[in-house]
């Protein structure tokens, strides 16, 4: 008998969740989430689906964005500035303001595990970032505005980047953040000195956005590439004194190469199905007519190899001051190292069953 009720009570949960899954958008299931190609790993309270929208907490994908995150606890709302942009968002509110003028969200922001929460594609776009969701690579992907400068940009990295190999150049800068919590007795800690002479190193422990007593934090490195060269960087979180206990360790390498001028080669709806060849630290634009008053937009169905060759961005052009009329997508693509791959783009309308109006491929050698 009791064995029937377990099996009932598995019946009746995994059907309830099939029906949130069901009436929820295609990324309801929570998956991965990019900012400039960087997935992302939640170390504290995870992505979640509330009223059909997906909600992350706010420190963390702001200042992935490069947004600054305070708490004022006279009006109780989370501040995000950036370039110009305040950006309030009260607590259990279903609105927010950007430069004072008020803005409507479709679910209020939250406390989840001590951590601030809203919904994803209205944060994200309130600091100037694009929200898309890649069906082919499963991922919903962010693109702020910085990623777009192809030189002199910044990387944000977080806990998911230990033990990998970045490739900057000089003039680039590095943004590390990772979650600490001082009140327990732990910090982050360097193993080593980084080399000054290779990059110059600022860091500043940014408090939590919550009046919770023994809320963590998260610590912040900005480190700006200097010349060429590879720094190393390997840092524990441990009990800040002599003698004191550390179990996770954080490692860096960070290869700095001399800055150059991409060579940027703009490519039309003429050029599809073309194999061609660049060099490491080219750009590929594509420039294709779109006119989103038709319902009609160009995506993304099969995404390039990003250690290859990264869309770093992609901007639409407006034509003619006349309503109605076309302008152009610019989808930007940088080649990272060399390698062979490809992309496809597709001019869909508002029905996901209908064939695309126009599609563009491209095959891509890089040397």
């Amino acid at each position: 008998m009791k064995k029937n009720v377990r099996l009932t009570l598995r019946t009746v949960l995994l059907s309830s969740l099939l029906l949130v899954i069901m009436a929820a958008p295609a990324w309801a299931a929570i998956p991965a989430i990019s900012i400039d190609g960087q997935t992302l790993v939640f170390t504290g309270p995870q992505p979640y689906v509330k009223d059909e929208l997906v909600m992350a907490p706010i420190r963390v994908i702001a200042e992935r964005l490069g947004a600054s995150v305070a708490w004022d606890e006279n009006t109780r709302s989370a501040i995000l500035t950036k370039e110009g942009l305040t950006v309030s968002f009260p607590l259990n509110q279903a609105s927010y303001s950007i430069n004072g003028e008020a803005r409507n969200l479709t679910a209020a922001t939250e406390i989840i595990d001590g951590s601030m929460t809203f919904p994803l594609k209205a944060g994200a776009e309130s600091l100037g970032a694009t929200v898309s969701w890649d069906q082919v690579a499963g991922i919903i992907s962010i693109t702020s505005k910085q990623s777009a400068a192809p030189s002199g940009a910044a990387i944000q990295l977080g806990v998911e980047a230990s033990g990998s190999n970045q490739r900057v150049k000089v003039g680039d800068t590095v943004v590390l953040i990772l979650d600490e919590n001082p009140t327990t007795g732990y910090s982050w800690v360097l193993n080593s000195p980084i080399d000054a002479s290779l990059l110059e190193v600022s860091d500043e422990y940014v408090a939590p956005d919550t009046a919770l007593i023994g809320a963590g934090g998260q610590h912040k490195w900005v480190m700006q590439a200097l010349k060429a060269g590879q720094a190393e960087i390997s840092m524990t979180y441990k009990q800040n004194w002599p003698g004191g206990k550390g179990d996770v360790t954080f490692t860096l390498t960070v290869d700095i190469a001399e800055a150059d001028t991409p060579v940027a080669r703009e490519l039309g709806s003429a050029d599809s199905g073309q194999n061609i060849t660049i060099n490491v630290g080219d750009r590929i634009v594509a420039a294709l007519l779109s006119n989103s008053s038709t319902g009609y937009t160009w995506k993304m169905t099969l995404a390039p190899d990003e250690t290859v060759l990264k869309n770093v961005y992609t901007e639409y052009v407006p034509g003619a001051a006349i309503p109605g009329a076309p302008g152009v997508d610019n989808w930007v693509f940088d080649a990272l190292k060399a390698g062979s791959t490809s992309f496809t783009l597709e001019y869909q309308g508002p029905d996901p069953a209908a064939e695309p109006a126009e599609t563009f491929n491209l095959n891509v050698e890089v040397k």
